[in-house]
């Protein structure tokens, strides 16, 4: 394997690392990985090199996002880091007693993030710290990175809800429930926001701003299942499709159109069957933020 000019050697008698991939991101400079034994890296997006390493002494358990001068790092010990995304010196540290679970989301020096404790936090950052603004429980875990959208901000949560709220004050707009557990991400295409929960049948579409369900391309009932979170290449969602009891998979790009998504015929992944009809999302009863 060709090292990398600047990436610092192993050592061979120090502990075994923790065990898990890395999180990389991209940000304006180039491409930051954060490693669970600690380390965080900058590779430069131009040349073959290491612009930058440190050691944050906790596990990292969110990738970075650049917000403005810094990168956020959330870790399994509960810690939101802020990293000088020139040099990767430490600016703060923010204690929210549990683990973060979300990738930051940031506009202009706003942020949210999530916790293991069901919380969606927004903050204000400032040069030195971070304060929370105001907090929103779910009933599970929050999962993914919080995604901005007209004012709102979209999540998920392992409760099987997708929760809209309005950014500014945290008071719900809407919640719709998803058919089962949801992956840690989806993609927002103009308007359609597009999921798949975990090995799911059916792909989950969402009309924003209010959530109405919009159906989906539907896999063979009890023969596949989508085994990935989609993702956009251009304006094509791709994502994987296995059949039950088999290890490989296939890659099925959806052409976007206004009227619907077709899946590929079989013998390359297999056919749609009709998407459900839309079902609207549920309004709050009152304010839920905290």
């Amino acid at each position: 394997m060709e090292r990398i000019r600047g990436a610092s050697p192993p050592d061979a008698g120090a502990a075994p690392e923790p065990a898990g991939p890395p999180h990389l991101s991209q940000v304006a400079a180039g491409v930051v990985i954060a490693h669970p034994s600690g380390l965080v890296r900058m590779l430069s997006s131009k040349k073959k090199a290491v612009l930058w390493e440190t050691r944050v002494e906790q596990t990292p358990s969110t990738a970075a996002t650049q917000c403005g001068e810094v990168l956020l790092i959330g870790t399994a010990e509960g810690d939101l880091i802020a990293l000088a995304a020139g040099d990767g010196r430490l600016v703060w540290r923010r204690s929210f007693g549990a683990a973060i679970t979300t990738q930051a989301a940031c506009e202009g020096n706003r942020a949210w993030v999530g916790s293991a404790d069901n919380e969606l936090y927004a903050l204000k950052l400032r040069k030195k710290r971070c304060r929370i603004r105001w907090a929103y429980r779910t009933g599970g875990d929050l999962a993914g990175r919080p995604m901005l959208f007209d004012g709102r901000l979209l999540f998920l949560s392992y409760d099987t809800y997708l929760y809209a709220v309005e950014a500014d004050n945290g008071h719900l707009s809407w919640k719709v429930r998803l058919g089962r557990r949801p992956r840690s991400e989806g993609v927002l295409l103009g308007d359609l926001l597009v999921l798949a929960p975990l090995n799911a049948e059916r792909m989950e579409m969402f009309q924003l701003p209010g959530g109405t369900q919009a159906g989906g391309p539907t896999l063979p009932s009890g023969k596949d299942r989508f085994v990935t979170a989609p993702a956009l290449a251009g304006t094509t969602i791709v994502i994987a499709a296995a059949r039950y009891g088999e290890e490989t998979a296939r890659v099925i790009g959806l052409a976007v159109s206004e009227e619907k998504l077709p899946l590929p015929p079989p013998g390359a992944p297999a056919a749609a069957s009709p998407a459900r009809g839309p079902a609207a999302a549920e309004a709050p009863s009152g304010p839920s933020s905290r």
